[in-house]
């Protein structure tokens, strides 16, 4: 999947990019997730991407008041700093691979240090 992480995010140019969470999400059929705000420590303000991987038409991302449908196999950059839901009516589950990234040049010291400390060699 690091090939592909790598290929999606290249347009932001990172010489250094790190991606301090990577998953695979399910959201159910029939289900929900509620409006929410993602909140991230001062100085960790990464990039989020969603790769639909599996959907269907009754699966919506709400931005704000904006609704969303995210084909598969495309990648989507999101704000999770704004208000966000997702509703699943469809009768199949939706699927998404989920991941974040960052710059490292422009975090701080600490973070730096931290990313650091958890993986010596991770530019390497």
């Amino acid at each position: 999947l690091f090939p592909l992480m790598l290929e999606i995010t290249n347009h932001l140019k990172y010489k250094k990019r790190y991606f301090p969470k990577i998953m695979l999400a399910n959201l159910p059929s029939k289900n929900f997730i509620r409006p929410h705000v993602d909140g991230s420590a001062p100085g960790h303000v990464p990039h989020k991407f969603h790769l639909a991987i599996n959907t269907n038409a009754q699966s919506f991302f709400y931005l704000d008041e904006e609704k969303f449908h995210f084909d598969e196999g495309i990648a989507y950059e999101v704000n999770n700093g704004r208000r966000h839901a997702v509703i699943n009516n469809g009768a199949t589950d939706r699927i998404h691979f989920i991941f974040e990234c960052l710059d490292f040049d422009i975090q701080s010291i600490s973070i730096q240090n931290q990313i650091l400390k958890n993986d010596p060699n991770i530019f390497s």
